[in-house]
């Protein structure tokens, strides 16, 4: 063939820590290079996917293999391929950036006479110029490694993690931190030797609890002193659980500036376990939630403003079932 290229469609399921690739060898076997891999990935749709064959052309001892390797951590439905095929390319194209796009393939015969037909491709970034996620769970760590499998980075502070999925938007990794019954959310640019358990901030409360800090959040000036800024990606702060939080009658309250307003947000409060009471951000109503028999809201019907100041205020007793939401000191 004059312009070799291998083409296969396929669709899988692969966890963290499993590994599908696609393998080459010019020797007849004796050595194996690699095309492409697949890792913490799931694609649900039957995709074809193309490789550029030239360099090997005139070879006869080429060999190609699919190898999927995998751990003993998580469970998927693995790797599907069908339609394999080694030829002539035909027709091609080279997306120079990634993004969706409708490609259009019109043939004409010998007679002029013409059809056109067109599909939906997306284009990703190159697969050496990805990276790849892994947990070590053993070590409490989430390891960042290159493409081909240069180690770039290991984040500690975990604990027990069990997997790790990455954002294709915006390569952000979803770590779920099973053992601090959590997930936290890595940027795709984290550094070699950062801890998700550095980040605190001080209980003002004598022999208080610190709350521990997931995201990337940002120290503000604030309504009074300085306040904590949360992009609605991923951030939040958590406070451990303690006999001091397992109480029937409550007060909560809190200093608020919206940025934007969408679903339901948690400003502050209990939020797991069937035990909710928690200030709320509901569209663009502040309110408050418990639990009683089932979520239950107590909404302002006033609707908040971008970028104001509100102070948010709610109380439950629960010998009489009273629960009262302060918006600005207004009931």
């Amino acid at each position: 063939t004059d312009d070799p290229w291998l083409t296969f469609r396929h669709r899988y399921d692969i966890r963290s820590g499993d590994y599908a690739r696609v393998e080459i060898s010019k020797d007849n076997g004796v050595s194996w290079s690699q095309l492409g891999y697949y890792s913490n990935r799931r694609e649900e749709q039957w995709t074809q996917v193309q490789y550029d064959l030239s360099s090997y052309r005139g070879n006869a001892l080429i060999k190609i293999r699919f190898r999927l390797t995998s751990n003993s951590a998580d469970t998927g439905d693995g790797w599907l391929i069908d339609d394999v095929r080694v030829g002539d390319c035909g027709v091609r194209h080279t997306y120079t950036a990634p993004g969706s796009y409708t490609a259009v393939l019109r043939v004409t015969d010998n007679n002029d006479n013409q059809n056109t037909e067109t599909t939906s491709v997306t284009a990703y970034a190159p697969e050496n110029a990805s990276l790849v996620w892994g947990v070590d769970t053993g070590h409490g760590q989430v390891v960042k490694l290159a493409g081909q499998g240069e180690e770039l980075a290991r984040i500690s502070g975990f604990s027990s993690p069990r997997s790790a999925v990455v954002d294709p938007a915006n390569g952000d990794v979803w770590v779920a931190d099973t053992g601090h019954d959590q997930v936290v959310r890595l940027d795709a640019t984290v550094q070699h030797g950062y801890s998700v358990a550095d980040n605190t901030v001080a209980d003002a409360v004598p022999d208080g609890s610190a709350g521990r800090v997931l995201g990337d959040t940002a120290v503000v000036p604030g309504k009074i002193s300085s306040a904590v800024q949360f992009d609605g990606n991923g951030d939040y702060i958590t406070v451990p659980n303690s006999q001091r939080h397992r109480t029937r009658s409550w007060t909560l309250e809190a200093w608020v500036k919206p940025a934007s307003f969408d679903s339901i947000n948690t400003i502050f409060g209990k939020v797991s376990q069937n035990k909710y009471f928690a200030l709320v951000l509901n569209s663009d109503q502040l309110g408050v939630l418990i639990y009683d028999s089932g979520r239950k809201y107590l909404l302002d019907p006033a609707h908040a403003v971008q970028d104001q100041w509100y102070h948010v205020a709610a109380s439950f007793d629960h010998a009489v079932g009273a629960l009262n939401l302060y918006v600005n000191g207004i009931r």
